[in-house]
């Protein structure tokens, strides 16, 4: 099955890591991020972007934070010639400060829930797919799925 689609972790794969990130003025594309991207659309490959937030289930930001700045983020990607298929994010966490968000759920990765929900949406196969993240929990999600490119 010929590569069709790539999941991308956000924090330390795209924009340089910092803890709880949720402010535009803190956000940083890693060097060769946007170049990267722009490759992958190029190629016709859909680029799905798959995030724990576990700063909103904390309390530290808020989803409407979230929004703002990956309206931002995407903004800034559109400019540079990026297309990006979906954006995905966990705002659970089993140790949560808020109530509404402490949960054990199937979609922190490394579970797969947010990218079998991706899948879903997108209709893409797991062999067709390829997982990049700077940490084990990306990984492990991707090969949770059955993807095969990490």
């Amino acid at each position: 099955m010929p590569f069709r689609g790539v999941f991308v972790d956000r924090d330390g794969t795209i924009n340089m890591e910092k803890d709880h990130l949720y402010r535009i003025d803190d956000f940083q594309f890693i060097p060769g991020a946007l170049e990267a991207l722009r490759r992958l659309t190029d190629a016709g490959i859909k680029v799905i972007i798959v995030s724990n937030q576990a700063g909103i289930a904390k309390g530290l930001y808020t989803e409407s934070d979230f929004a703002v700045l990956t309206r931002y983020m995407l903004e800034k990607m559109t400019d540079f010639g990026i297309t990006i298929s979906d954006v995905l994010y966990c705002p659970h966490h089993p140790e949560a400060a808020n109530v509404a968000y402490k949960l054990d759920c199937d979609c922190r990765k490394p579970k797969p829930g947010l990218l079998r929900r991706a899948m879903s949406r997108e209709g893409l196969a797991a062999e067709a797919l390829a997982m990049i993240g700077d940490k084990n929990s990306d990984i492990e999600a991707g090969r949770a799925v059955g993807v095969r490119r990490t």
